[in-house]
């Protein structure tokens, strides 16, 4: 199935919001290769060099835990396996994003977790604002708003 990633996942590795791929396999539940939080001492360098991705940020630790909970809720379904078009195959776990709520500290955190790809044959314009998308077909046949055919271009 070819998907959209809909997350900033590795820059530097060409996995941005609006990379393309195909889904080519399924990689099974597994507790020890879920995203969690780097930790500061000795271990990073092991937890670095292991095959599970990491959680950052000031919220890390509670990106782990949420990713967590999303795969014991999910009934510990296996994990997309995507070959992106910039040649990179990456198994997509589940990701937590969050904002901070309030004026000051504590900051209550609102977030969703969720696998960050869409079905990618098609989309609204509108849907792909913000998205780095390589390749695309434009139907503009049926735009209503000059706008709709700006945003389009850009």
């Amino acid at each position: 199935m070819r998907v959209v990633l809909q997350a900033n996942l590795d820059a530097s590795g060409g996995l941005v919001n609006g990379s393309q791929g195909v889904i080519t396999d399924f990689e099974p539940f597994d507790d020890k290769r879920l995203p969690r939080k780097l930790e500061n001492n000795r271990n990073d360098a092991a937890m670095a060099m292991s095959t599970a991705p990491s959680t950052r940020g000031a919220h890390a630790k509670y990106f782990e835990e949420q990713i967590k909970i999303y795969g014991k809720h999910n009934t510990r379904k296996p994990w997309p396996i995507v070959r992106f078009d910039n040649g990179v195959t990456k198994t997509i776990f589940a990701d937590c994003t969050a904002s901070e709520l309030g004026n000051e500290e504590p900051y209550s955190l609102l977030s969703r977790t969720q696998i960050p790809l869409m079905a990618g044959y098609a989309i609204t314009v509108h849907k792909s604002q913000g998205m780095t998308l390589d390749r695309v077909i434009v139907d503009l046949s049926r735009a209503f708003e000059p706008s709709q055919i700006y945003v389009a271009r850009k």
